[in-house]
């Protein structure tokens, strides 16, 4: 409570002359005593109690104020949030919302309720938030009012859902209104409090994609630090400028720009002003910006003029790619400068892909660089290390003010990626070490990462707690009687992350199908295990009968099922096609067997359809999903052509057309009263078209690729590529991501054809050899390499097609991959689809990305066939 040494004296008068009962209470409310010796009180430092209860049998003692001034459009949100939460507590009706009388004279004059926001009576109590960076706050009473203040709008949202959480007893465990826990009070007293909070972090975010939930767990707004250069150096710019625009591969780009553009050249002197001129126009219309964004593009493609290069010097690597911090912060440093003399300003940064190092020079104090890494990779001691050096080494840099960016996710992972041990190390890690920001990415797959986002939201308020006492307080609260049992779930997700092994690789398994790998079905049925027991620690009925706390903790367990039902489909469709993809064909019960399997059919073991309208789901669209079939039919019949007796011929030829039971196809022929191609599922599309395309597996190709020693030229243009003797595919495009350890060339040696193989090898960030030609909608295309090599859990090895319309926009891709582990001798991979309607180009492709230590890929004898 906030006490004046006045009103202390003059209440300790008034218990002298006048009696401790009512009239001692009817004193407490007359702000016009007089008492000889004693100056005249401030009728703002006499509070007049009136109330004793905020809420009592229903009824909600006052109103929500909001500023007689002008109100900000997050000020009134937080004063309906508070009147929606408010009313559901007190099992009242609707709390009225007004404006706060304009000229009260005194505290008796300030009518009870609560005040959102800087409005005139805060102002005349001196109720204002504390000083500080980032959203501060104060909760504070005055006589029968209670005053929310915060420092900007969205910190008076904040500084609301506090005073939710410490007056109303609302926990937001998890997002939505039957998210939150919560009871009806037929009694709450008037509150008589005062927090004031200056965050931790000043700035810190999980970006959910609940905006309200976020709020609710006390994440703010961030400065702009991000990506930005794309909206600095323009198309515009680079005609006025075009000394400006990026050299890559001999060839100045200047009509392309956006997010993934090349970076401009930073070395040209112009470059420094034309981003302190867009910095000074950015802060002139927003004046109270602390910082402007100044983040690279997210490309590894950086200008490779004369210019730049020289610049560049003799390159080296960080974490695999090339090293340009010097090249990069001695630009950014010109431009905070230029910055700073004019208006005291911040330019924010990310350390990022090849600027991830410190440079060899301190940074100005005004350049804010926030550090980017996927921190659920210090589950590997060597990458923690390096990490924390690298924070140590940014914290020392001369920067004022710096954070971190990491990657949380979440979406699109199909399985829990949790890591809380690390996750807690890396967030007090960074404040002792001064870090005030603190951002991940995120989109939480809610039922999987509500421990995640919680613990953090928990930490940034106090970044000293004890994550496991955080953690067992958040599964009581969600979970109840089942806290025990998601406790047990959440801590074994925890260690078959921490335990997964293999390499070390940021956002590992991002969009890739192969990640289910790390939750076997034997993993997902161990997490299945403990989550039955949290259901069956549920007492009770599962009707509407049930208790509201008892419907809302089922609720959330019947979320986490079903996205571990979600994992479980997927598990058993990639593993059947792996097992598909891998069987070999040596006997008619081996035949047999692989005719039997259930991908032939995937498409309903696993249908995304199921999910769809669902919360907090994984979006799994950018997935490639390699489809095993067509290698696999071509391996049956190839098989089926060594059959001889008739009887095995019979049994092979009934199974065959069990897999097409609605289609009816029999070796490559279809049956004229099919139904239309639109009649049919996904599954019997699919197989049509295999089927429709048996001929083509054996038919002359329209085009051949040895890989010969001949087709090979070096690949040496770029400063990071010189001297890596890399060679590329004559009349080929090839895309290459700057990697260290990036191997790619020829070999004689084990090659198919006995002619030569393409191999990439080493630590590769993204290597891929393209060719486009022209298709009709409608056509067939047919595509087949052999491969062989080692991939890890993450990594990818894969021959696609992908189709475009007349202005290259993709319509679809088809994928055959190579299988997670090593592949000793030469598999066929096969990749078949139709071309959609609209399209006009296919482009045929190799593609090996995020290699890890010891991987490998060789690929010999590519063909392809339109028809």
């Amino acid at each position: 409570m906030l006490c004046y040494n006045k009103r202390i004296l003059l209440v300790a008068a008034l218990a002298f002359v006048l009696p401790a009962t009512a009239g001692a209470q009817d004193a407490r409310e007359n702000t016009e005593w007089d008492l000889p010796g004693f100056a005249a009180a401030d009728p703002f430092e006499i509070e007049p109690l009136r109330e004793r209860f905020l809420v009592r049998n229903g009824r909600v003692f006052g109103k929500i104020f909001l500023s007689a001034n002008e109100t900000e459009p997050d000020e009134i949100t937080a004063a309906f949030d508070l009147s929606s939460w408010l009313s559901r507590v007190a099992d009242s009706g609707e709390i009225p919302i007004e404006i706060e009388a304009e000229n009260p004279q005194s505290l008796a004059e300030i009518a009870t309720g609560i005040y959102i926001g800087n409005t005139r009576a805060a102002e005349r109590l001196g109720i204002f938030a504390p000083a500080g960076e980032g959203e501060t706050y104060v909760i504070e009473t005055r006589g029968n009012a209670v005053f929310i203040v915060g420092k900007t709008p969205t910190a008076t949202r904040i500084a609301v859902g506090e005073f939710l959480r410490e007056v109303l007893g609302i926990e937001f465990v998890w997002p939505g209104d039957e998210g939150a826990e919560w009871e009806v009070q037929k009694e709450i007293p008037f509150p008589r409090l005062r927090i004031a909070h200056v965050p931790a972090f000043p700035w810190r975010l999980i970006g959910t994609r609940d905006s309200e939930w976020n709020i609710h767990l006390g994440f703010g707004d961030l400065p702009r630090f991000s990506h930005n250069i794309c909206n600095v150096f323009t198309r515009e710019v680079y005609a006025e400028k075009p000394e400006l625009a990026p050299v890559v591969l001999d060839k100045k780009i200047a009509d392309f720009a956006g997010y993934y553009a090349p970076q401009p050249n930073l070395k040209n002197p112009e470059a420094a002003k034309v981003a302190a001129d867009a910095a000074k126009a950015y802060f002139e219309k927003n004046p109270d910006a602390p910082m402007f964004a100044l983040g690279i593009n997210d490309s590894t493609n950086w200008d490779e003029s004369a210019e730049s290069s020289i610049a560049y010097g003799r390159l080296s690597y960080f974490r695999n790619l090339p090293n340009r911090s010097d090249y990069f912060y001695d630009f950014v440093n010109r431009t905070a400068d230029a910055v700073r003399a004019h208006n005291g300003k911040s330019v924010g940064v990310i350390a990022y892909m090849d600027v991830q190092d410190t440079p060899k020079f301190p940074v100005r104090k005004n350049v804010v660089p926030v550090l980017c890494a996927d921190r659920s990779m210090w589950i590997f001691p060597k990458f923690k290390a390096e990490d924390k050096a690298l924070i140590r080494r940014w914290a020392r840099s001369g920067a004022e003010t710096w954070g971190v960016y990491d990657y949380y996710y979440g979406n699109p992972f199909l399985f829990p990626r949790l890591f809380f041990k690390e996750q807690a190390e890396a967030i007090k890690f960074v404040y002792d070490n001064g870090g005030k920001i603190f951002y991940a990415e995120c989109g939480a797959v809610v039922p999987f990462d509500a421990p995640k986002v919680w613990l953090a939201s928990q930490l940034f308020r106090d970044p000293t707690a004890n994550p496991d006492k955080i953690l067992s307080d958040y599964y009581e609260k969600a979970f109840g009687p089942a806290a025990g049992a998601m406790h047990e779930f959440y801590d074994f997700c925890c260690r078959v992350w921490k335990n997964q092994g293999g390499q070390c690789r940021w956002i590992k398994a991002w969009n890739n199908e192969n990640g289910i790998e790390l939750f076997s079905p034997e993993k997902l049925a161990v997490a299945r295990s403990y989550l039955d027991a949290a259901f069956s620690a549920l007492p009770g009925k599962t009707d509407g009968n049930a208790p509201p706390r008892e419907r809302r903790i089922r609720a959330r367990l019947d979320e986490v099922s079903s996205a571990l039902n979600r994992a479980e489909k997927f598990a058993e469709s990639y593993f059947a096609r792996k097992a598909l993809a891998t069987t070999e064909i040596n006997s008619l019960e081996d035949a047999l067997e692989v005719l039997k399997n259930p991908a032939w059919r995937y498409e309903e073991i696993y249908d995304d359809a199921d999910y769809a309208g669902l919360k907090h789901r994984a979006n799994i669209s950018a997935y490639g999903i390699s489809d095993p079939r067509p290698a696999a039919m071509l391996r049956v019949l190839k098989f089926a052509e060594t059959l001889s007796d008739e009887g095995e011929k019979a049994t092979f030829n009934r199974a065959l057309r069990r897999i097409f039971e609605n289609v009816r196809r029999v070796r490559g022929e279809i049956s004229e009263d099919t139904a239309g191609t639109a009649e049919l599922s996904a599954a019997d599309r699919r197989l049509k078209v295999i089927a429709e395309s048996v001929p083509a597996f054996f038919a002359h190709p329209d085009f051949v690729e040895s890989f010969e020693e001949a087709r090979f030229e070096a690949y040496s243009p770029g400063d990071w590529r010189a001297g890596k003797n890399l060679k590329c595919l004559r009349d080929w495009n090839c895309i290459l991501a700057a990697s260290e350890k990036l191997e790619m060339g020829p070999v004689d040696e084990n090659a198919f054809g006995g002619k030569g193989a393409l191999r990439i090898a080493g630590e590769a960030e993204r290597a891929e050899l393209s060719r486009m030609v022209r298709v009709a909608p409608g056509k067939k295309v047919l595509a087949q390499v052999q491969a062989r090599g080692v991939v890890s859990c993450g990594s990818v090895s894969y021959l696609a097609l992908e189709f475009f319309d007349e202005d290259r926009k993709t319509l679809g891709r088809t994928i055959a991959s190579l299988p997670v582990g090593e592949t000793k001798d030469w598999r066929r991979l096969v990749a078949l689809a139709e071309a959609p309607a609209r399209s006009r180009f296919v482009r045929l492709y190799l593609y090996v990305g995020l290699q890890g230590p010891g991987d490998v890929s060789f690929f010999d004898d590519l063909t392809a066939s339109v028809f």
